[in-house]
Formats: structure tokens, sequence, C-alpha cells
């Protein structure tokens, strides 16, 4: 059974899904978007620190 919270989550998604843009792009943007996504680049020095911070629970 859904209660309030599960309705409240159920429409920010519908008005997350409704609010979505298209975007035309490139061949060369694509392959670019396509390539980082596939192929990620390694942590920099800030995200290795953020990674260090974070509590050993997680």
């Amino acid at each position: 059974m859904a209660g309030p919270a599960d309705s409240k989550t159920e429409g920010e998604c519908s008005v997350t899904i409704d609010t979505t843009e298209l975007l035309n792009l490139t061949y060369c943007d694509f392959a670019l978007i396509h390539e980082l996504l596939e192929h990620p680049p390694g942590p920099n020095a800030k995200l290795r620190a953020a990674i260090a911070a974070l509590p050993d629970i997680l």
C-alpha cells in the first residue's frame, strides 16, 4: 500500500519527466558524450579528496 510519501515521490518524478528536454546533437557531440559514458576519465585530485573524506560506513 502506497503512503503519502510515495504519492509525493511519484508526483515529483512525473514533473521531472514532463520537463525533460530533447537536445539535438551533432554527430561529433554525440560521439564525444558516448565515449565519455563508455570510458569515463579517472578521478582527479578533488574527487580523490572527497572520497577520502567520506565516512568509513559507506
